[in-house]
């Protein structure tokens, strides 16, 4: 991770955002050679940041997730957004706060979303609205999307649940439930 932050911090500086994510994009998923997991979406390493860093594959919020610290770190104002099926994240300007991320008003300053699972692709916010409406998805409910990190570890620990249901561990997938629930 560090040496993903160490190499991006110096040619960040003075970029447009569109520019900020397309270097992300070259030094975590071509440099560095992350990708996703598309032979095993539903992975249990996909839930397990060490794996991921080690196997260099993961879903979207695995991937996602090597994003948000990454952005944190250079405080690159990416959030996550716990869209349906396919997390996902929003390049929001620089006036946001953590606060606007609680309420869910970030989401009106959201510039464009990133899917880091699809090679980085950035989406502009009328083909992400347009995306939520094939779902169906009621827009009105939008303010929900950006998570927390309560919000992404709940996703993670869900992804991780059904990974351990399906593998045949059902009273493994039942006690992490209990867990996840109290979370």
């Amino acid at each position: 991770m560090n040496e993903i932050i160490d190499e991006l911090k110096p040619i960040i500086k003075d970029e447009t955002p569109e520019e900020i994510v397309h270097l992300l994009n070259q030094v975590i998923l071509y440099d560095h050679g992350f990708n996703g997991n598309i032979r095993n979406y539903s992975s249990i390493n996909n839930s397990f940041i060490d794996r991921v860093f080690q196997d260099k594959v993961s879903n979207p919020i695995g991937l996602s997730a090597i994003y948000l610290i990454v952005a944190e770190a250079l405080n690159i104002p990416l959030i996550g957004i716990n869209s349906p099926g396919h997390f996902v994240l929003g390049y929001v300007d620089r006036d946001y706060s953590r606060e606007n991320l609680e309420d869910g008003s970030v989401i009106e300053n959201v510039e464009f979303y990133v899917d880091p699972f699809n090679n980085g692709k950035i989406i502009q916010t009328d083909n992400f609205d347009h995306w939520l409406k094939e779902i169906p998805f009621d827009l009105n409910e939008k303010q929900y999307l950006p998570a927390t990190n309560v919000d992404i570890v709940r996703r993670v620990m869900n992804n991780l649940i059904h990974s351990i249901f399906t593998s045949g561990e059902k009273e493994t997938a039942k006690q992490l439930l209990r867990i996840n629930e109290n979370i």
